[in-house]
């Protein structure tokens, strides 16, 4: 008879704190990299979407005044005022084609704006919703697939909004920008 024993052993995946936690630095590293050239595209097609606004507006203003001025001339004593008073208003109305060639309507940067704007603001949620929780977090890796994935999945939807490289802003400027309360209503999602 044989004496024989069986010996099994266990291999169990450990986590290496230190490199995880190096792992985890860099994914939120990236990702406010990535958030700092949101906001700056953000900056730059928001500036863009008012300087047509206002263009438009400035052309508002004029054909409401060329109908307004119409009108007083009309009532004037004078004949070559009351000619001038039929001539303002058409004069007005030619101008709408022209403020149309000049400053078209600007949706498809207004959209992209917004989508930026929310894209920032998921990113933002996403970092804190994965914060680490103490010194050792058991879910580190879970958490750190959670932030990658949430990344690339931006990078992907974005992909279509120029991002320069470069800002002449500061990181404080451009917060500021973004969490300006006339921003911040000019984009609020509204409830339907």
């Amino acid at each position: 008879m044989r004496d024989t024993a069986t010996i099994r052993r266990n291999v169990k995946e450990t986590l290496n704190d230190a490199y995880r936690k190096e792992e985890y630095a860099l994914a939120i590293k990236n990702i406010n990299t990535y958030i700092l050239r949101l906001k700056y595209a953000f900056f730059q097609l928001d500036k863009k979407v008012k300087k047509t606004k206002n263009t438009r507006t400035d052309f508002d203003m004029t054909t409401a005044t060329t109908a307004l001025g119409g009108t007083v001339f009309s009532s004037a004593a004078s004949q070559d005022a009351k000619t001038a008073g039929t001539i303002l208003p058409s004069v007005g109305v030619a101008l709408v084609p022209v403020k149309e060639a000049v400053a078209p309507q600007l949706t498809a940067e207004q959209n992209q704006a917004a989508l930026v704007r929310s894209s920032i603001k998921r990113l933002e949620y996403t970092e804190r919703d994965n914060a680490l929780v103490g010194e050792k977090d058991m879910e580190i890796t879970k958490k750190i697939t959670n932030l990658k994935n949430e990344l690339k999945q931006t990078q992907v939807q974005l992909i279509d909004v120029p991002l320069e490289e470069t800002s002449n802003m500061t990181e404080e400027q451009l917060n500021a920008y973004f969490n300006n309360p006339k921003v911040n209503k000019k984009y609020r999602l509204k409830k339907r």
